[in-house]
């Protein structure tokens, strides 16, 4: 049988002896896969070693925290996520709400993250306690100039 289900999607899809399938769990930290072909009534046997590696979601978030880091730096940000935890989290919720809708807007150049105004109003001060003052916008525009972002879409 060389058609391919996404048993998510299939309602009824039965797997008769002999059958292949490869099954892949794509969790929050890791993605793992595995290889079975049906050997009898609800047994399978192992085809192909399972494998995997550190491809989950979570990356991207310890990507993007990563990046707030370099634009910001990485001493305020964890200035901030010490004095306002709930505030991170809210930052880190508002980049997870982003990422699920990222492919559902493909047209688009740009993709938004809500950030709390607590941390921009904090992100704010620290921009003009720095030895050469400057504003915030001003901050992320000598970023953006240095080091144009990519597009990661597929």
């Amino acid at each position: 049988n060389n058609q391919c289900y996404a048993l998510e999607d299939e309602k009824g899809v039965e797997f008769a002896a002999d059958d292949k399938y490869i099954l892949v769990d794509a969790g929050g930290g890791t993605v793992d896969i595995a290889c079975h072909q049906i050997v009898g009534n609800h047994a399978v046997e192992e085809i192909v070693y399972p494998t995997g590696d550190k491809w989950g979601s979570c990356y991207i978030d310890d990507l993007f925290v990563a990046l707030l880091k370099e634009v910001f730096s990485a001493a305020w940000i964890n200035d901030y996520k010490t004095r306002a935890p709930a505030g991170f989290v809210e930052v880190l919720a508002n980049f997870q709400q982003a990422k699920e809708s990222f492919y559902q807007k493909e047209k688009q150049t740009t993709h938004c993250v809500e950030l709390p105004s607590d941390l921009v109003q904090f992100l704010q001060a620290k921009c003009h306690h720095e030895d050469s003052p400057s504003d915030l916008y001003t901050k992320i525009a000598k970023f953006a100039k240095k080091r144009p972002l990519r597009d990661f879409r597929r």
